[in-house]
């Protein structure tokens, strides 16, 4: 007669089916908190993006034995003629700088800095702007890099912000100069709180999205079947 063959063995070897359900459960919850804490830092931007003007309010001046600031203001640059430095039209602060020139100046007063800038990376600009009288006739010029935008009187006939993203195409070098040009045949142009900021656009991978999805969805899956009646 044949030995009859024991299942004892079979019986020992058996995987406990509630170490396997716990071990499921635990791979699939770190799985989603992985893939999770990923996705967030991919879409979190930077928490704040610096200025990268210097002095862009103007209210670091250097003064006179009199208490009057002394032109230029620190950090920025005055080449021809009608620019000053006022504290009756500020918007913010004390102080914020004047555009003179008339039309018929031959040399119209240009304000300007040079800011650190990466090439191809785009850029927000942003200043608050005032035409004393609103004439239509009164331009104002803002150039960064490649870029140009030119603001007539009448549509800064109070303090406006004005903001404006300057593509990566326009800013091909480390170092990009800004620049701001005044025209006010009757008064002046006030300019203040001059602020220059990277541009970030966070680009999640799109299979990243569809296999977090997916991961989420199996471990739901699996779940509900291993849950007990």
């Amino acid at each position: 007669m044949l030995p009859t063959r024991s299942n004892s063995s079979s019986s020992e070897t058996a995987r406990d089916p509630s170490s396997v359900s716990l071990r499921s459960f635990l791979m699939c919850d770190t799985a989603i908190i992985v893939i999770g804490i990923t996705l967030g830092g991919l879409f979190a931007g930077p928490a704040y993006a610096a200025n990268l003007v210097t002095n862009g309010g103007f209210e670091t001046e250097n003064l006179d034995g009199f208490g009057n600031p002394v032109s230029p203001p620190p950090g920025w640059t005055i080449t021809g003629d009608g620019i000053s430095i006022d504290s009756t039209f500020s918007f913010t602060g004390t102080y914020d700088i004047a555009f003179g020139a008339t039309a018929s100046d031959p040399s119209p007063g240009k304000l300007s800095q040079a800011i650190t800038t990466t090439p191809g990376q785009a850029y927000n600009l942003s200043f608050a702007l005032f035409d004393e009288v609103g004439q239509s006739t009164d331009t104002f010029t803002v150039t960064l890099g490649g870029f140009s935008q030119t603001i007539t009187g009448n549509q800064a006939t109070s303090y406006t912000t004005e903001t404006f993203v300057v593509p990566g195409a326009d800013i091909t070098g480390a170092s990009t100069a800004l620049g701001f040009v005044g025209i006010n045949n009757i008064a002046d142009w006030n300019l203040d709180d001059v602020s220059v900021t990277a541009v970030a656009i966070p680009e999640p991978p799109m299979m990243l999205l569809f296999g977090t999805l997916a991961t989420t969805l199996l471990c739901l899956a699996g779940r509900r079947r291993s849950a007990p009646d």
